[in-house]
């Protein structure tokens, strides 16, 4: 019920308990900064500090649910809110194609094993493979904060961007002649602003738009 009116598209809070009761499934909340004051003032000022996109995501597991390796495209910081939950977290991937949020079967030897508590703060790096499993002694909840990184696609987009910006070229050039002259400006324009910028420029502009759902 929202203002006293039924609304079905919402999630049954009913269902969503019996699931976690006789299912074991896990709860999560996406993008809890977009809705959250307290948690959006935390990733704000992250992203400010660290010139990232930062994201929340809250997850309630049941006791004994474990997720499968994977690794994520972003530093994550894991705060543990209540209960007690089980970690391990594994190396940098060695493939440079390698997809997050997939998989991984073969994650390597483990570099922390670790059981967080309420107020304890856990540190995953940039693609270190993990996973986790709520401790046997009941449920478990966390905030994960996620600092995305850049990859390659966003680079190229935002060297794509940098190059053109403040670049005013007619819209539609007819004829060959005009043509050639407004590809003669794009190309002058985009060697001058080539030649001041440098990779960490990209890089810094690129970090803060950085999110794997957008480009890959």
């Amino acid at each position: 019920m929202v203002s006293g009116e039924p609304l079905h598209s919402y999630a049954d809070a009913t269902a969503v308990r019996e699931l976690l009761r006789t299912e074991q499934a896990t709860l999560l909340l996406r993008y809890v900064d977009q809705w959250h004051p307290g948690v959006r003032s935390l990733t704000s000022s992250i992203a400010e500090r660290a010139g990232r996109l930062t994201e929340a995501f809250f997850f309630h597991t049941q006791s004994g649910v474990q997720s499968p390796p994977h690794r994520d495209d972003g530093d994550a910081l894991v705060i543990q809110i209540d209960g007690r939950k089980h970690w391990k977290v594994y190396g940098a991937p060695t493939d440079p194609q390698w997809v997050p949020g997939k998989k991984v079967d073969a994650p390597g030897p483990v570099l922390l094993d670790t059981v967080v508590k309420p107020g304890d703060v856990l540190y995953i790096p940039h693609g270190f493979a993990h996973h986790a499993e709520a401790a046997d002694d009941g449920a478990s909840s966390h905030l994960t904060v996620t600092m995305r990184e850049a990859a390659a696609p966003h680079l190229r987009a935002t060297l794509q961007s940098l190059l053109t910006d403040g670049c005013s070229l007619p819209g539609r050039p007819v004829g060959d002649d005009a043509l050639i002259d407004t590809a003669r400006r794009l190309l002058e324009h985009m060697r001058a602003r080539l030649a001041d910028t440098t990779p960490q420029q990209v890089i810094d502009h690129a970090r803060p738009h950085a999110h794997a759902n957008r480009l890959w």
